[in-house]
């Protein structure tokens, strides 16, 4: 069993970043990503330079645009017997008005340069996306001064999507590229990753990628990025304090849910402990059992991003 992230609703999305300029073509660029899709990474840059691909591989290299401004980079995984890559990618695109974009770059595995173009694009690492080099789609979009790629692939039933948002700051009037006021009055601190970046914007984050066996609360061997952001965060902030807190989905009683997910969580502060060198003063760990779900427990999507365990900063490092 993998332990997932919860599903964010792509509609509070919509657009690359809370651009005050360009709004019009901004949202002619939006789409909604299906909710049964778990979000898995997203992170953004104020400034820098992406390569959005043109062309397909070709004399050793894939053609690119470079573009320099804000940029946005998510992904999302979800299980699916029955969508095909192409049944996916329509279901993104039917939302744009195809008179409004202009398609930069459209192709599947073998077409696009197979292992040589995936190596030459940007992929987000796994866990978070994972290509299947027999079944991909890239499609790369552009409208005005607004960039978006779409990742798709899948492997037996598992689907994945990464998507990527950029724009060229200087045809943007100057507008707000990115909101500011996030980390409005929190402590200068560095952050390394998505559970850093969560703990600090939102006080709690999921530990995404822990497994354990069905049932049982035997963390796997990892490695777990997951956990070691969150080591790096405590290492490097050891006024810091954090509660780990485990949740199940409703199958089986109550109080055996609970003493799993408390067993769950005293597992992850164990590995800290004695993989990391983490301070214990710095830890606790309880388990709620189903009481806080994310998510309908009616289907086995729903079941699996129940099954979590997530990190709530406890003591502001000063």
């Amino acid at each position: 069993m993998i332990i997932t992230r919860n599903i964010v609703k792509a509609a509070a999305f919509g657009l690359i970043f809370p651009v005050l300029a360009n709004a019009e073509a901004s949202q002619k660029m939006a789409f909604m990503v299906p909710d049964y899709m778990r979000l898995t990474f997203e992170d953004t840059s104020v400034y820098k330079q992406t390569d959005i691909p043109t062309a397909t591989f070709h004399k050793g290299q894939v053609p690119s645009k470079k573009v320099i401004g804000p940029l946005r980079r998510r992904g999302w995984i979800s299980k699916d017997d029955t969508t095909t890559i192409d049944q996916f990618a329509d279901l993104l695109l039917s939302q744009l008005d195809p008179n409004t974009y202009e398609t930069l770059l459209d192709c599947h595995d073998a077409v696009c340069g197979g292992f040589n173009f995936r190596f030459q694009i940007d992929v987000l690492a796994a866990p978070h996306v994972y290509i299947n080099l027999g079944n991909f789609r890239y499609i790369s979009l552009k409208l005005g001064a607004h960039y978006k790629t779409i990742l798709i692939s899948k492997l037996a039933d598992t689907l994945w999507l990464q998507i990527v948002e950029t724009a060229e700051a200087e045809k943007l009037s100057g507008a707000e590229l990115f909101p500011t006021r996030l980390l409005s009055g929190a402590p200068h601190i560095s952050v390394s990753g998505t559970v850093p970046k969560n703990l600090v914007m939102h006080g709690h984050a999921i530990l995404s990628d822990l497994e354990y066996g069905s049932g049982s609360s035997n963390l796997g061997e990892g490695p777990f990025s997951s956990v070691r952001e969150l080591a790096e965060y405590l290492l490097e902030n050891p006024d810091a304090s954090v509660i780990l807190v485990g949740h199940t989905d409703t199958v089986g009683k109550l109080e055996a849910n609970i003493k799993l997910s408390k067993d769950r969580a005293q597992a992850v502060a164990e590995r800290l402990i004695r993989k990391y060198g983490i301070e214990s003063g710095q830890l606790s760990s309880d388990g709620v059992g189903y009481l806080s779900p994310i998510t309908s427990n009616n289907t086995e999507i729903g079941r699996d991003m129940n099954r979590r365990v997530e990190v709530i900063l406890d003591k502001v490092p000063k």
